[in-house]
């Protein structure tokens, strides 16, 4: 466990140096500011009006309840989500490569498994601060927009599901991980986040969604009750499957990184 922390303290330290931190929160908290503005727009059309496809995709919205403005942040969330965290989880493990500083983090006498189990804890709680960081924006605003329809029986569902949610989207950086580390950089394990982008929807429209990992979190999020698209308990054992599978994948490959 020393170890681990040791590594954790390490890899704070890169993060504190990189650029990539204030990015991905800047990013965060740019996006529930432009949902607000879309939602602003839609109370407003004579505003809109004046703005074009954004004003128009603003009317189509129609979202001046909270109820509604809850269902926009959990899609919101669950497209960022995917693709944030995903980036984040390539990122943490594909710049020792890029960064050429592998060879040296395989020397130390430090288990293998330490850096892959520190990795993961800032990868987890680097997605999780921005989650809650976008979580208050969003809020934030939506109490400065006059939205009709309060109910506290909403926001309490709207916060579990928004949370359990991310915590799910968490769990599947795992595999991300783990092609990271095989492919030795960021581009194959970003390639990876948008295909299952594209399978996501696709598993969605064939009825299959509480079944594709990746589609339970926005599934989980949204509380569809289509045909076909309730969440189950076997849902969330294939979420744990996957990410226990991505993990054991990425503890067997550092183990044997340097035979590779």
């Amino acid at each position: 466990m020393n170890t681990v922390f040791i590594s954790f303290k390490s890899e704070l330290t890169k993060l504190k140096r990189s650029r990539v931190f204030w990015i991905t929160t800047i990013i965060f908290i740019i996006l529930p500011m432009m949902t607000g503005f879309l939602v602003y727009l839609s109370k407003h059309p004579e505003i809109a009006s004046k703005l074009g496809m954004m004003g128009t995709k603003a009317q189509i919205l129609k979202t001046n309840d909270w109820q509604g403005y809850f269902n926009l942040v959990h899609q919101s969330c669950s497209s960022l989500g995917l693709i944030g965290f995903g980036f984040i989880a390539a990122w943490v493990f594909g710049r020792e490569y890029t960064d050429r500083t592998i060879r040296e983090m395989l020397v130390l006498p430090i288990p293998r498994a330490s850096y892959v189990y520190a990795k993961l804890l800032l990868v987890a709680l680097w997605s999780l601060m921005l989650v809650s960081i976008m979580y208050l924006v969003f809020i934030v605003i939506g109490m400065n927009l006059g939205l009709e329809g309060w109910n506290n029986h909403a926001f309490i569902d709207f916060n579990t599901r928004y949370f359990v949610a991310a915590l799910l989207t968490v769990l599947l950086s795992t595999p991300i991980v783990f092609i990271s580390s095989v492919t030795r950089g960021f581009f194959a394990p970003i390639g990876f986040v948008f295909l299952t982008m594209m399978l996501a929807q696709f598993a969605g429209v064939a009825g299959v969604g509480p079944y594709f990992p990746w589609s339970v979190p926005g599934l989980y999020a949204m509380n569809q009750a289509a045909e076909g698209m309730q969440i189950t308990a076997a849902s969330f054992v294939i979420v744990g499957i996957f990410s226990v599978i991505g993990l054991m994948g990425t503890l067997w490959y550092w183990r044997k990184a340097d035979q590779h």
